[in-house]
């Protein structure tokens, strides 16, 4: 699965569009009176206008150079202070071969850049905004984890990578993860408590073009779509 783009909501357009664009120095690819849209090395991130108060927070991680996670949080402390948990900035995920470290954006989302040691990705190149590879994780907090799974299975043949729980299932692989985890679940590396929101995730699957939707009520669709890379 790759994620091609990821349409999420905000109350706070422009505190959100100085951030990605003129803090995290992302590339501004459209932008109009009610949403800005970024890119992130393949994935086209937007954020659409809302008058509402949004129950949680979104979660994005982004794919970095496997051997580059060191450059990528000095690179980022210039404009952004990483989360620390008992001290440690930088997390080793052993079961997921993996080191991550995370930060908020101006809406309290959770982003988070990854160094997957099993993708083949490294570079000698000085860390910059072009070494964001992807969007590889997009969290979707519902209701039912195992029915979003079989959801996931039927209708777009994507499969639990790393095992399967009632409370927490990726689901695809590490270039495109549905981090799907039960309601209630409080988000790692932060006391934020997850709640359905409304997002779109548009991907590249393993039957072609795919559009997920999660409203705030929790309601779950899959629509067949048109694959558009940049």
């Amino acid at each position: 699965m790759k994620i091609i783009k990821v349409e999420a909501q905000s109350k706070f357009l422009n505190e959100m569009q100085h951030f990605y664009h003129q803090v995290l120095g992302l590339e501004l690819i459209e932008t109009t009176a009610s949403s800005f849209c970024v890119q992130i090395g393949s994935t086209a991130l937007q954020f659409n206008h809302t008058e509402e108060t949004l129950p949680s927070s979104y979660h994005f991680a982004i794919n970095i150079p496997e051997n580059q996670i060191d450059e990528s949080l000095e690179f980022l402390q210039k404009a952004v202070t990483p989360i620390q948990a008992d001290g440690q900035t930088i997390v080793h995920f052993e079961h997921w071969n993996a080191h991550s470290f995370y930060f908020f954006d101006p809406d309290g989302n959770i982003l988070e850049c990854i160094a997957r040691h099993n993708l083949p990705n490294a570079s000698n190149e000085k860390f910059s905004t072009s070494s964001y590879f992807n969007i590889s994780e997009v969290g979707f907090p519902v209701r039912d984890v195992g029915a979003v799974v079989e959801k996931m299975k039927t209708e777009l043949g994507e499969h639990p990578w790393q095992g399967q729980s009632d409370t927490f299932t990726a689901v695809g692989a590490e270039e495109g993860l549905i981090i799907l985890v039960k309601e209630g679940r409080q988000w790692f590396m932060s006391d934020i408590i997850a709640a359905p929101l409304p997002v779109a995730i548009h991907i590249e699957d393993a039957r072609g073009g795919s559009m997920i939707t999660c409203s705030s009520l929790g309601e779950i669709k899959i629509f067949n779509s048109e694959v558009h890379t940049k």
